[in-house]
């Protein structure tokens, strides 16, 4: 291939990825070479003689770039001048915009027009450097560099120009290739000499290309492993032939080429073959330091250990530095390896959260409201991160080898700060008492936010009463809606004892100061104005006795499926100003299992987001959601984590706390009932000062004193309801090894998936994937978007660019086989991008 065009296709590509390039080149080298790109699909602007022209066309292109008609189109500015380097320059700089937002070729030391031409005849480097090292050559100079066509046949065979095109063509060549290497044998001589001139292989006197592409494979994959081996191969290896001195650039370079996207596949069987031949594991085994690249799949095996022991030791910049060597490894992005590396990655995040929190305690927090403060503010990520470690092994299967010592690691660091935070907060409850002073209470919720929403004639508002919306959760929400919507997000004190019947009366209208734990036999019950509002149904009619028929009640699943009313078919939410929706799905499913509570959390908060769409389409104005308490999660919780109940007479006992009247002891927290802001037929307040329980249980709970369980959100979301503006028509593709329809023979099938269209003035696009299959007469979701760096690990939502492709995992139902379809849906508004892609999960034998 010509530097000519090498740099055509590197400016296409890149165009492509980003949807606009800005070529600056001060010495106007480039410039034939861009005005040549000018096609069908790209725009071409040259500001040699007008940069206000230049501008203004490139600005008018660009607010027109997300039209349908325009989703395929790319833009190519030509500038002769130098890329702006400073910030003062940039904002002189009529282009830089437009660079930041898309691609700019910099001529600067790593993007130079020196460094294309090297990679453009990646054989002859050193020669291309000695000219630019003597001078300013010239483009006819740096093509003459290697003499021209040296291997005719095979060029003209292959379609291929460079070494590296020829090589990559006879080791995995397409279809077209393959059909015409097997129609003769005419080419093979010259085949022969130029595998010996370049890379002094010999086929030692072999006549079938079959047998000799075998031992090129091997020839190849192990010269690049021996270059890139710091050390002396051992003994058992010393032998085996490498590639001559001086080629190890074009070995590299055609290794490189074969890991790519087309042909990695290939790469994969042909690496894995060599590596068990040659038996390269074991007889690598004493040896610590394999190198910078991972040629065989034993090595990538090698680098995640040395991620985990820098993790372990501490270490956190040196293993930073291994995982962004690792990203675009062809085992991380096109094998199973790579969940392996995000479980790693999730790990990583929560030690760095921990300790975070452990530096800021000492100094920072004394009172109940500066740890409020302290735990809103950055705290929640250990918890955070906590649940995404634990939903990633899940994502994995748990089959997490060589992990173990990491994940335990992570998992005690979550344990032993949290603790600490956890003493410090009783500690402060016990001198400050609760609710913290200043604070907004869950009992002034709806009088403060929702009912004066209400006093303005013809406001609409739902009420989102999510049982155990823990505070990270609703971040989450918030970081989700605010790309659409106005989001208020604020933290609220909870109400004491966290138990969904108290925590849910505590957000009705008119509860600041009137609730009452009202004795009724051998139970405490929740009471307003002496009613009892134990049940949905208790405080829907409660809510109803003061606002009236303007008040409804739904279920969030109910929501998706509704709409607008008719003649025929009145909607049952019809004439509502306030609607109260409910959904218990968190609370429920952590109560079965806290695996299965991960699970869940991206199914619930997806609805809950595309709730606010549809309610959106109803008329509605304003949505609050809030919560009656928040959850611990520890899914290591030791057996033993359980403290004696105490003497006394106790008329409510969970698992977490204890109502009535009697005394603590050394590892329990008693406080009389207004120290916490409780009104009842009790005297005392008892609580486990540690994260344990009165019962051995599985290591879900909320009904105790802490952080976690009693800092609740309050996300106002501000839907202004004014007609939508027309959005561009957005398509995400989706493919499997390259098609529309596959077999799937793993449940984690990793899938390409890319945008186009929309508008490039969108910083990201987010939608959930789906994967939906027809089981017992109903469509139901068998599986969903898996952990990975391109999934929001709390919503599981694909977040991408327009012109953005990435590779994204798939997690499907353990036990499904069948036909499904997988879907890219927006997260709001349920409308499906592009087509579905329909594939076939077989049995795993």
């Amino acid at each position: 291939m010509t530097i000519s065009n090498f740099i055509k296709d590197s400016f296409r590509k890149r165009a492509a990825e980003k949807g606009a390039l800005v070529v600056y080149d001060p010495r106007r080298r480039l410039r034939d070479i861009v005005c040549g790109l000018a096609d069908d699909r790209h725009t071409l602007l040259d500001a040699s003689d007008s940069f206000i022209e230049a501008h203004e066309q490139a600005i008018e292109w660009w607010a027109h770039a997300g039209n349908p008609a325009a989703t395929d189109k790319r833009l190519i500015v030509y500038v002769p001048m130098q890329a702006p380097l400073t910030d003062e320059a940039r904002c002189l700089d009529p282009f830089s915009a437009i660079a930041k937002a898309a691609d700019a070729f910099l001529d600067d030391e790593w993007d130079s027009f020196q460094v294309l031409c090297e990679k453009a005849k990646s054989e002859h480097r050193e020669k291309i450097r000695e000219l630019f090292a003597s001078g300013d050559p010239s483009l006819a100079t740096l093509e003459a560099v290697g003499g021209g066509n040296h291997w005719p046949q095979l060029q003209t065979l292959l379609g291929a120009e460079s070494a590296t095109d020829v090589l990559v063509g006879l080791l995995a060549p397409t279809a077209e290739q393959s059909a015409k290497i097997k129609a003769g044998d005419a080419w093979l001589a010259e085949a022969k000499e130029m595998l010996a001139t370049l890379l002094g292989f010999q086929a030692k006197g072999k006549k079938k290309w079959e047998s000799i592409a075998d031992d090129l494979w091997r020839f190849l994959l192990f010269s690049e492993f021996a270059y890139d081996l710091p050390q002396a191969l051992p003994d058992s290896l010393a032998n085996v032939a490498v590639a001559r001195p001086g080629a190890e650039t074009l070995v590299n370079r055609v290794c490189e080429t074969l890991r790519q996207e087309k042909t990695h596949a290939a790469y994969i069987d042909r690496a894995n073959a060599v590596a068990r031949e040659m038996q390269l594991e074991s007889r690598m085994k004493d040896v610590e330091d394999l190198g910078a690249l991972d040629t065989f799949a034993f090595e990538e095996r090698s680098f995640l250990s040395q991620y985990v022991e820098k993790l372990l030791a501490g270490d956190l910049g040196q293993a930073a530095a291994i995982a962004a060597k690792r990203q675009q490894s062809v085992w991380v992005k096109y094998t199973d390896r790579g969940i392996l590396w995000q479980v790693a990655e999730r790990a990583r995040e929560l030690l760095v959260a921990a300790d975070d929190l452990e530096r800021d305690l000492p100094a920072a927090v004394k009172t109940t409201d500066e740890l409020i403060t302290l735990y809103t503010g950055r705290a929640y990520r250990v918890d955070q991160a906590q649940r995404e470690l634990e939903t990633a092994v899940e994502d994995a299967h748990w089959e997490v080898d060589g992990l173990e010592d990491l994940i335990e690691a992570a998992k005690a660091r979550h344990r032993s700060v949290s603790e600490k935070l956890q003493k410090k907060f009783v500690e402060a409850v016990i001198k400050d008492g609760w609710p913290a002073h200043g604070r907004l209470r869950a009992t002034q919720i709806f009088d403060k936010i929702v009912a004066p929403l209400l006093e303005v004639r013809g406001k609409r508002v739902a009420f989102f009463m999510v049982d155990a919306l823990r505070f990270e959760l609703a971040v989450a929400l918030e970081r989700q809606l605010a790309g659409s919507h106005t989001c208020r997000l604020q933290a609220a004190c909870a109400q004491l004892p966290s138990i969904t019947p108290v925590g849910m009366a505590a957000l009705l209208p008119k509860a600041d100061g009137n609730l009452v734990l009202k004795r009724e036999g051998d139970e405490l019950v929740p009471s307003l104005a002496g009613k009892v509002v134990r049940t949905p149904a208790d405080r829907r009619d409660y809510t109803q006795s003061i606002y009236g028929d303007r008040v409804k009640m739904i279920d969030l699943d109910m929501i998706i499926t509704l709409s607008a009313a008719s003649k025929k078919k009145p909607s049952p939410i019809e004439g509502a100003d306030l609607l109260l929706v409910k959904t218990t799905v968190i609370d429920e499913q952590g109560e079965i299992a806290a695996s299965n509570v991960c699970r869940a959390l991206p199914h619930i908060l997806a609805q809950l987001i595309a709730a606010v769409g549809k309610l959106k389409k109803l008329g509605f104005h304003h949505v609050i959601f809030v919560t009656d308490h928040g959850f611990v999660l520890n899914a290591d919780m030791a057996a033993g984590n359980t403290v004696a109940k105490p003497p006394g007479d106790w008329l409510q006992v969970k698992d977490r706390c204890m109502l009535g009247s009697g005394s603590g002891g050394h590892d329990l927290v008693a406080l009389p009932k207004e120290q916490v802001g409780i009104s009842g037929d009790f005297e005392t307040y008892v609580a486990p000062r540690a994260f344990a329980t009165f019962n051995k249980r599985h290591p879900y709970f909320h009904e105790g004193l802490s952080l976690p369980e009693n800092i609740i959100p309050v996300l106002e979301v501000d839907l202004g309801n004014e007609e939508p503006t027309g959005k561009s028509v957005l398509e995400v593709q989706l493919r499997y090894r390259g098609g529309a329809t596959g077999v799937v023979t793993t449940r984690r099938p990793i899938l390409d998936v890319a945008v186009f269209g929309g508008d490039f003035f969108t910083n990201e696009v987010a939608f959930r994937l789906e994967a939906r299959a027809t089981k017992d007469g109903s469509e139901k979701i068998v599986g969903e978007a898996a952990s990975s760096p391109h999934v929001d690990p709390a919503i599981a939502l694909v977040r991408l660019k327009v012109g953005q492709a990435a590779r994204v995992p798939l997690h499907l139902d353990d036990d499904f086989t069948g036909a499904f379809e997988v879907r890219a849906v927006d997260a709001e508004t349920g409308v499906i991008y592009g087509s579905v892609l329909k594939l076939k999960a077989e049995p795993i034998v």
